[in-house]
């Protein structure tokens, strides 16, 4: 009798972790785009990583889980099936033509330039790329190119050069190794904050390269539907989710 009950108790123990257990996994894709997504000795954070905690505590349908990739791999990795779903993106950055569907806009942004502070320089240097030594990021669209991201072209067109590191870039044109480095806002804040030493070394544009809507993009004809996505996207805003995450980086 004692072993009957036992096994009764071990089947539903079993039963139970079973059940809990049956969320389906979603991988979400992320690159290094600061602070969305960062690289810490080895250790991915940034607020993509934060929002994917939330959506993981707010239901229990679904296991968001992060997948790391690359700026100029994502479509690739994506092709592959290697992700589902990428947080921080726009249509016209390369994914026009995949079957994807794309969620409503939950963060506005962009992009400005720099330059080194420079005695007589103002806004008007940002108005003539000609000549100029620009740096920008691997992978990157810029809407002074049109949004084409080839690197070649990039370099015999614009003189533009890739790197990967936002920090380098700044520090480049801080020190005059560069002329002009593209920037995202959010990051040159956050840069500035642990860095205001630099600020009275370079010149913001007050024109940005391009503003964009950030959106969740997802592979159609799969679960969860893009209408469960806003409504989680939603669900983040009412209860103040976002607005805490984004605060916590200096975003308002």
């Amino acid at each position: 009798m004692k072993k009957t009950i036992l096994f009764f108790w071990a089947t539903l123990l079993l039963c139970t972790f079973s059940i809990d257990t049956d969320a389906a996994e979603v991988r979400v894709g992320g690159y290094s785009f600061p602070p969305f997504v960062g690289n810490v000795d080895g250790k991915f954070e940034g607020i993509t990583l934060d929002i994917i905690k939330e959506m993981n505590a707010l239901q229990d349908t679904y296991v968001f889980k992060f997948v790391p990739t690359s700026s100029k791999r994502r479509y690739r990795d994506f092709d592959h099936g290697d992700f589902d779903l990428i947080m921080f993106e726009n249509i016209q950055w390369g994914w026009a033509g995949k079957s994807i569907e794309k969620s409503d806009v939950f963060y506005q942004g962009g992009e400005v330039y720099i330059t080194r502070t420079v005695p007589g320089r103002d806004q008007d240097y940002f108005n003539d790329f000609k000549g100029r030594r620009i740096l920008g990021y691997v992978g990157y669209h810029y809407g002074f190119a049109d949004f084409n991201a080839d690197e070649a072209f990039l370099k015999k067109q614009f003189n533009a050069n890739m790197t990967t590191t936002h920090e380098g870039n700044i520090r480049s044109v801080a020190a005059g190794r560069a002329d002009i480095a593209v920037v995202t806002i959010s990051f040159l804040k956050k840069y500035l904050h642990l860095h205001p030493e630099v600020a009275e070394k370079i010149l913001i544009s007050k024109n940005l390269d391009q503003q964009y809507n950030h959106r969740m993009l997802m592979r159609s004809n799969m679960r969860p539907t893009i209408d469960e996505i806003n409504a989680l996207i939603q669900k983040m805003k009412d209860e103040g989710v976002l607005t805490h995450i984004f605060e916590s980086y200096g975003i308002k």
